[in-house]
Parts: C-alpha cells; sequence; structure tokens
C-alpha cells in the first residue's frame, strides 16, 4: 500500500486542527453569548441551532479530515462558507446594533489561511466584507428589520461606513494571516525537506550497514570454511607426527640417548600444543557463531557440572577446588558455563601440582553478579594482566625458561568476548607468586527486583 506523501500528510493534520479549532472556538462564542444573553437578550432560541449545527459539523470534518483535507479551494470553501454562516447569525443577534460582534468573522479568515493559498485567503477577507456590507445597507435601508435590544437608527452612509472599515480590517487582518500561514507552509515544506534528506541519508545508510553486514557474515562464513578445512588438514599431520614420536621415544636406543630422548620430548610437547591450540581455536568460532536465549538459572549447578567434566584431570594435579554459595545468574547458560569452564582449566594449568587449591564463589551486588575462580598458583605479572585476555596471549615463565606456560592463548580470549558480549566485565587481580584471581561481573536485568534473585543450593 502506498504511504502519503509528507505534504499530504500536514494538509490532513492542518484540516484536522482547524476543524478543532472551529469548534472550540464556536463552543467558546455561544457559551458567551448564553451567558450575557440576560442582560443583553440575545434570541438564543433562533441561534443556538445554528451554534450547535456548526459545532457538530466542524467535530465531524476534523474527524473526516483525511476525506476532505488535501482538495483543492478547501480553504476557501471552508472559509467562506463559516463567514456567511456567522453573518447570519451577527443577523439573528442584532445585526448593526451589535456591530461589536464582528470581530468573530476573522476567524474564518485565519482558517483559511490554515488551509489554502493566499488568494483563497483574501477571497475570504472579501466575501465577508461584502455579505457585511449587504447585510448593513440591508437593515438600514429597511429591507431587513433590526432586531434585537440595541436598535438605533442607522442611515446608509453609515452603514457603508461601517462595511467599509470592517472590509478594510477584514482585508487587513486576511494580509497578516496569509503572511503568517505562508511562513508555516514555508518551514514545514523546509522541515518536510529536511526529513526526506534524512530519511534517505538514513535508508543509504542502513542499506550500506545491510550491505556491511552481509558482507562480514559471508566473511565470517569463509573463514569457518576456512578453519574447518585447516582443522581437517593440520590436525592428521600433528597426530602423525605425535604418535611417531611417541613411537620413537620408546625405542630401545633412544632410551641410551638423552638428548634424542629430550627432543622427542620436546617435539612431543609442541605438538601437542598445538593440537589443543588447533581444537580450541575451532571450538572459539563455534561458540561465538552459536546464541541461545539467554535465561535465568543457578549458578551452584553449573559450578558444579563443570567440576565433574574434568575431575579426572584435577585428581591426576592433584588440586582441590571449592565451590561456595553462588547466586543465580541471566545469560545464555552454555556460554557462561564455557566461562567457567576455561577459568576453572586455566585455574587448574597453573595452580602448585600435587597441592593446588582453586576457589569458585560469587554474590549479588546492586545491579549485577559477580563471580571469581582464584588459585594459589605462580601468578601473573601485572604487565600481562591485559594481554592475557587477547587471542594467543600467553605469559612467559619467570624463571627464565624459553617455553610459555602451558596453554594455548584461546581460553581467556573466549572468556572476554563472552562476558563482554553479556555486557558484562572480566579482570585479573594478580602478582608474581600470589596466585590469581579472576573476576567476572554480569549485568541482571532491570525488570527483576532484588528478590527475585536467590542464591542457589551449596556446592
Amino acid at each position: 500500500m502506498r504511504e502519503p506523501e509528507p505534504e499530504a500528510t500536514s494538509q490532513v493534520l492542518q484540516a484536522k486542527r482547524a476543524g478543532l479549532l472551529s469548534a472550540s472556538g464556536l463552543a467558546t462564542y455561544f457559551f458567551c453569548i448564553w451567558m450575557t444573553s440576560p442582560w443583553l437578550g440575545f434570541p438564543m432560541r433562533e441561534v443556538s441551532p445554528i451554534f450547535i449545527g456548526l459545532i457538530a459539523l466542524n467535530l465531524v470534518l476534523a474527524a473526516m479530515a483525511p476525506a476532505w483535507g488535501t482538495r483543492r479551494y478547501v480553504g476557501a470553501v471552508y472559509g467562506t462558507t463559516h463567514a456567511l454562516v456567522m453573518m447570519v447569525v451577527l443577523h439573528d443577534l442584532g445585526g448593526l446594533g451589535v456591530a461589536f460582534l464582528v470581530f468573530v468573522q476573522l476567524f474564518p479568515i485565519f482558517h483559511a489561511a490554515m488551509l489554502g493559498s493566499t488568494g483563497e485567503v483574501f477571497l475570504t477577507a472579501n466575501m465577508t466584507g461584502a455579505s457585511f456590507t449587504l447585510l448593513a445597507l440591508a437593515e438600514a435601508t429597511g429591507a431587513l428589520p433590526m432586531r434585537g435590544p440595541l436598535v438605533w437608527p442607522v442611515t446608509p452612509g453609515q452603514a457603508i461606513a461601517v462595511a467599509g472599515i470592517s472590509w478594510a480590517g477584514f482585508n487587513f487582518f486576511a494580509l497578516y494571516a496569509s503572511s503568517y500561514g505562508e511562513g508555516l507552509r514555508r518551514s514545514a515544506r523546509s522541515l518536510q525537506e529536511q526529513v526526506a534528506a534524512r530519511t534517505t541519508a538514513l535508508q543509504a545508510a542502513n542499506a550500506e550497514l545491510e550491505r556491511r553486514a552481509q558482507a562480514l557474515e559471508a566473511a565470517q562464513d569463509e573463514l569457518r570454511t576456512l578453519l574447518y578445512a585447516v582443522t581437517h588438514d593440520i590436525k592428521s599431520p600433528v597426530n602423525s607426527i605425535l604418535l611417531i614420536a611417541d613411537l620413537l621415544r620408546e625405542q630401545p636406543q633412544v632410551e641410551r640417548e638423552p638428548a634424542v630422548r629430550a627432543e622427542l620430548d620436546r617435539i612431543i610437547r609442541l605438538a601437542g600444543g598445538t593440537e589443543d591450540m588447533i581444537r580450541d581455536l575451532f571450538d572459539f568460532f563455534q561458540l561465538m557463531a552459536t546464541r541461545d536465549a539467554p535465561d535465568w538459572f543457578e549458578l551452584d549447578l553449573l559450578a558444579q557440572e563443570t567440576v565433574e567434566t574434568i575431575r579426572p584431570q584435577l585428581a591426576a594435579r592433584g588440586v582441590v577446588v571449592e565451590v561456595e554459595t553462588l547466586p543465580r545468574v541471566w545469560g545464555e547458560r552454555r556460554k557462561i558455563g564455557r566461562v567457567l569452564t576455561n577459568l576453572l582449566r586455566n585455574a587448574m594449568q597453573h595452580a602448585a601440582a600435587g597441592r593446588g587449591r582453586v576457589l569458585i564463589e560469587g554474590a549479588r551486588e546492586d545491579r549485577s553478579v559477580r563471580f571469581s575462580v582464584s588459585d594459589n598458583g605462580a601468578g601473573i605479572a601485572p604487565r600481562y594482566h591485559a594481554g592475557i585476555f587477547e587471542l594467543f596471549g600467553r605469559v612467559p615463565r619467570e624463571d627464565g625458561a624459553e617455553e610459555e606456560r602451558p596453554g594455548s592463548g584461546v581460553g581467556l580470549a573466549v572468556v572476554r568476548r563472552i562476558v563482554e558480549a553479556h555486557h558484562g566485565r572480566v579482570w585479573v587481580e594478580s602478582d608474581v607468586g600470589r596466585g590469581a584471581v579472576f573476576h567476572v561481573v554480569l549485568p541482571v536485568p532491570q525488570s527483576q527486583s532484588h528478590d527475585d534473585v536467590t542464591p542457589g543450593l551449596a556446592a
């Protein structure tokens, strides 16, 4: 369905506004006449039906503005019709005897300025002046009987003088109203042009954003395809290297060559790290490419499930995990689970072997939920705190060895991206020899009150 043009919409709005203004103005005028009729003797029985009919007509016209507001010459028809009817009302109220009420004839001229062109405004003004002149002459010559309590003899010359002054006043007001109306129309046209230009620019920007989004999605698809291919093509050779190196290390002659065995151990360690990096990188892209519906869930239960998943590795390294009471969390449960898993694996790898301790704790704050994973490992120097959350960011050993600490450099990057996607924050507090504490803060939807978030069961 075709939308109406902005100018047509503005004309309909002006027509509706004119109808409502006329209805309210006529109602006010009628009320004033009715209130003063006991002292001025206005014949309310004769004029009341006219007032009520005009008020009702304008209410109907306001409601039906789309049907007539955009038609040609609507300003002239609307203004002159009201002017002529109000001239009949003026005659019924007393004619020249109440000529001070002629000021109400200005309102049809103003409404014509709202609805039509400058020519239509002056047409309404001159029709009003001509009808008042005819009324004045008819009453002065006796062609129409003068009525009402305020009746005094008026000669034709006096009637023409009064009508001439009124006619000039009508045209002067028409000049002012048309200038004001034309200014309003120019402002409206300028505003419409600006809106149209901004709308066009916004549409172009939206189209460009959509094009870039499609290009980005295509690039991501291409990257995922490349990743799948690289994973498949590299993983098999890496596995072969691991298998061959492991078989060579078991050979009797290798047992008699410590240097050779050390090099084979180094190959196995580096190949194993490469395999871990490929797996973690694949999991990273796969996780960030999917999105689940967020919901409330118990962080306690999720932490317990995470601990159970890696319990064999924990036992192998002699690491003990303590889980304190944790609050409920709002978000994607699977991704927050990955955050816990990665933080817990990171703590397990760096905790003191054989006597490692990892603590998971949390609390509800004002408009957020905080939880942390701490360990008693070697700690991280402050200069590396920001870099460890970058992709492939790793911390070198502090003991002078060439090798970096264990890990693929992907896990904490995944943590940061998941937390930031939940509009949260993650950071680390640590120093060399003092262990590390990783803090995560996730926002709570403002629609939820404090009582809606209750702690889960203690682990």
